[in-house]
Parts: structure tokens; sequence; C-alpha cells
């Protein structure tokens, strides 16, 4: 705590803001804010202080040798951050009415079927092997939830 205290003094001293110092590192400015604050775990602080230094130790080095800081910072803003999209989501899936049909006849056989089933049967319906088992894994906490709502009335 006591360090990062330091730092925080360290990093006011020099006018250097906390976005200066997390662009230079690659890391968020909520790093640098909750390092100062001490709200991250012991682990996360030891690991993280020699890396915080060591960015502000080149920045104070910058500012020294006379570059300007305002293109880092301005770069480093929050409408300027990159941000790297997430993995599209995968479109829901549909069954026909058909298949719904078999998935329940063997489900009144076997509620969990083996994975090899599960497979064959997603060869057959033309589904992926994911689908048709997440699909079981639906029907066992429906049949669950159903007897459980029975047993209460």
């Amino acid at each position: 705590m006591a360090d990062a205290e330091r730092f925080r003094c360290a990093r006011l001293e020099h006018e250097i803001s906390q976005w200066a110092v997390a662009a230079r590192i690659d890391r968020s400015q909520t790093h640098v804010s909750r390092f100062e604050q001490g709200k991250l775990r012991p682990q996360n602080m030891r690991q993280l202080a020699p890396v915080l230094w060591g960015s502000l130790n080149a920045l104070i080095q910058m500012r020294k040798d006379g570059i300007s800081l305002q293109n880092l910072e301005q770069s480093s803003g929050p409408e300027k951050a990159t941000v790297t999209a997430a993995p599209a989501r995968r479109k829901r899936s549909t069954f026909k009415p058909a298949d719904v049909m078999k998935l329940k006849e063997v489900f009144a056989v076997d509620p969990s079927p083996h994975r090899m089933d599960r497979q064959v049967l997603a060869a057959q319906l033309g589904l992926e092997a994911g689908v048709v088992t997440t699909w079981f894994a639906n029907a066992r906490q429906r049949k669950k939830h159903l007897e459980s709502f029975q047993a209460a009335v």
C-alpha cells in the first residue's frame, strides 16, 4: 500500500495522468487507478508495481527530454481506446418439429445418452453434436424443474 501511495505522489508531482501511464504499458486506466487505491489482490499489486514504476519513470524521462506527452494522453482516452470486438454470438438453434419428436423419443428412453449416441443422433438430424448435447442438458433441467414444481403442489 505504501508503494502505491508513493507511486501516486510521484505521478501527481510530475503531472502525469493515469491514462498516460496505462497507455505506455497497454493497460486500461482502471488498472492504474485500482493500483493507486490498493484495490488489487496483493499478488497483483506486487506484479503490477514494477511495470507501473517503469512506465512512470519512462514518462518522467520523456518529459525531461522535452517530449510532449499530449499525443500519448490524447490517443489513450476512453473515446479513442482500441477495443477488440468480441466474436459474434452464434445464432440461436431452431429445431424442426420432427427433430424435437426424435429428441424426445430418445430422451424418454435415456435422459443422459452416451456421447457416441448423441453424435449419431446429431448426424441423423443434421445438427451439431454440441447442439444435441445442450438440448439434452436443457431437457433434463426442464424435467427436474417440472418435478420440483409438481412436488410442491
